[in-house]
């Protein structure tokens, strides 16, 4: 139970440390892009003679939009960034170890997919798609790119998981790159691009941008480990051995003369404490499931989006705001 409680804390510290240092790349991005006439207005003179948000867009120029553009796709692949980690975790329980993913998990896999495909593109959602290696249903393939545009709503409305004859669906168990790390690839490549623009920032701070990208993916890592690293056979065949017997063994100590108090209660009590902390670890075990004990990486997900909705309000970037809208 102690080196279950162990892991699941590791796995909510590493987890928080992964969407820290991914909100400080995002932050620092967009705090630090120039822009036009507008944003130097917005940055010097913000609440001084009646400046605010509508005379800031009245100054805007083309450079202010090109920050604006640059910003948006930042925050977008950031946030498929957030998204992408819940994509992992949800693949690494049975799926990698297994082979196959229940028609539960796919279903909800599905979803964390459609989040994804609706901050994308068509030709950057294959990229990232295609690392999954997991089987798909036709009726899938039709409801992620027939239509052309994002519908995240599809996977939503359905009130049962897809069904596979099988009862599962495959998922490949060739050693190959994570979807993370092209998700990670993009957001550092968008950042680059704007180096030493006019709107955009000093190339001296692209080692910043670089450093915060492995410390991004160091998290991930460490919340690999946490997750994947199972605890040794040898330990917990001994430690259940061992409680086994003395449950067993504990009845040849036992004398009628002592009462049911000694005999029947006590011995009950202290089989249920043992065999519940033995299942409290089991439970534990695991930090990044879906049970109501495991931790809230949707919880994440959600205070991690709004928090960079605030940051482009902030950033006085209302073309960029735009380009996001809340989905049901």
């Amino acid at each position: 139970a102690n080196s279950s409680y162990k892991r699941y804390w590791e796995g909510r510290l590493r987890a928080a440390e992964f969407y820290s240092n991914l909100r400080s790349m995002a932050m620092l991005g967009c705090g630090l892009f120039r822009g036009g006439q507008g944003q130097y207005m917005w940055n010097h003179r913000l609440g001084e003679d009646g400046y605010n948000l509508p005379w800031k867009q009245s100054l805007d120029d083309d450079d202010d939009r090109r920050a604006s553009l640059a910003r948006a796709d930042i925050v977008r692949f950031a946030i498929a960034t957030a998204v992408g980690l819940k994509c992992h975790l949800r693949l690494m329980g049975s799926a990698y170890y297994e082979g196959e993913l229940s028609q539960e998990d796919k279903w909800r896999l599905n979803w964390d997919r459609m989040r994804l495909r609706t901050l994308m593109n068509d030709r950057e959602f294959a990229e990232v798609d295609k690392a999954l290696h997991v089987e798909e249903t036709h009726e899938e393939k039709q409801l992620l790119w027939t239509s052309g545009k994002t519908e995240p709503h599809v996977f939503h409305e359905r009130e049962d998981p897809p069904e596979n004859p099988g009862g599962h669906f495959l998922v490949s168990l060739e050693p190959g790159y994570r979807q993370l790390l092209v998700l990670i690839n993009f957001l550092l490549m968008t950042v680059k691009l704007h180096a030493n623009e006019p709107y955009g920032y000093k190339e001296r701070f692209l080692p910043e941008f670089i450093k915060m990208s492995t410390m991004i993916m160091r998290a991930q890592d460490r919340v690999n480990t946490a997750l994947c690293t199972p605890l040794p056979l040898p330990y917990v065949s001994l430690v259940r051995t061992l409680l086994l017997m003395y449950l067993l063994s504990s009845v040849f100590f036992m004398h009628h003369t002592d009462g049911i108090w000694a005999n029947i209660v006590m011995p009950m009590l202290t089989a249920t404490a043992l065999l519940g902390i033995d299942q409290i670890g089991t439970e534990l075990e695991n930090p990044f499931g879906d049970d109501l004990n495991d931790l809230d990486v949707q919880e994440m997900i959600h205070t991690f989006e709004r928090e960079m909705m605030r940051l482009l309000e902030l950033s006085g970037d209302t073309y960029a705001r735009g380009c996001f809208t809340w989905l049901p």
